[in-house]
């Protein structure tokens, strides 16, 4: 089976600086950095390939669909929709990415119009499980209904920017604290309240919502079974610090290990209900191996 990953795409650039060394002040900072393709689809494919069929769906102006492939990880599949012109992707850089990790990004709009799902291959669309980054409101609401026509689970990684109907309708979600907590327009609430919260009002009789917790919190994952709510925590694995290579990435590694595990088995057959726990474990699994370099996500 395969597992289907949307996102925009951007040209990560790297940069090995502390971002106080130019937070002020005039002059040159030598900065030794390099460049990758970067964005939720990519990062969760480092993460997935090699363990399922990946495919990568994103939108990229003509000429950057050559060098796009020449990034794409071993077992996974690149699907480009051509935006129309020339130009370049949106860049993204990255401060210092082993330690404070501030990221500056553009957002990328200026390609959203090439977002169509009647774009998407008939591969791409058969895909057992389909999650999405950041997209477009309307392309992302068309690809929830056509995978679920056809039986198969929608995941969503991003963020708070999503439309209350289609929250509700998504079968499963992860997010971090503080975008849990403007989905439920509660700045106050729990990372276990916001869990709770949205598990409540997902609308599909086997859901589950995961928010990370960060700063050392657990994370939860509620999961809505035939109506009643199953509350999961795990606790963060602890990890030196001299042992962290980089941060870049280790959420989307996270989200894309525990919604691959709780929606395939180890041969990637679609399980019957959703295993959260075993998804948590591989969600740790996975952010792990990218902050200490054992996986491609850093």
């Amino acid at each position: 089976m395969t597992v289907a990953l949307y996102s925009r795409s951007y040209w990560d650039v790297l940069v090995a600086v502390a971002p106080s060394l130019v937070a002020g002040g005039k002059g040159k900072v030598d900065a030794p950095s390099t460049v990758r393709a970067g964005g939720f689809a990519w990062n969760a494919a480092r993460t997935l390939a090699g363990s399922v069929a990946v495919r990568i769906v994103t939108v990229a102006p003509a000429g950057e669909g050559a060098r796009l492939a020449a990034e794409v990880p071993t077992g996974a599949t690149l699907e480009v929709l051509a935006a129309s012109g020339a130009g370049w992707l949106p860049m993204t850089v990255v401060l210092d990415p082993g330690g404070q990790c501030r990221i500056l990004r553009d957002p990328g709009a200026g390609l959203d119009a090439a977002w169509r799902a009647a774009a998407v291959s008939a591969t791409t669309a058969a895909a057992a499980v389909h999650v999405l980054g950041r997209l477009p409101a309307g392309f992302a609401a068309d690809v929830v209904a056509a995978a679920h026509a056809r039986g198969a689970r929608v995941g969503w990684c991003g963020g708070a920017d999503v439309a209350p109907a289609l929250e509700a309708a998504l079968d499963l979600v992860c997010v971090n604290a503080r975008e849990a907590a403007a989905l439920i327009g509660d700045p106050a609430a729990s990372v276990a309240d916001c869990a709770r919260a949205l598990a409540a009002r997902a609308t599909g009789a086997d859901a589950v919502r995961v928010v990370t917790g960060g700063g050392g919190q657990p994370t939860i994952a509620v999961h809505k079974l035939d109506g009643a709510l199953d509350v999961h925590a795990i606790a963060p694995a602890p990890i030196d610090p001299s042992e962290i290579r980089t941060l870049l990435g280790a959420g989307d590694g996270f989200a894309a290990g525990f919604m691959r595990t709780a929606c395939l088995d180890a041969d990637g057959v679609p399980r019957p209900r959703l295993a959260v726990a075993a998804g948590l474990a591989a969600g740790q699994a996975a952010a792990r191996a990218v902050m200490t370099g054992g996986g491609a996500g850093g």
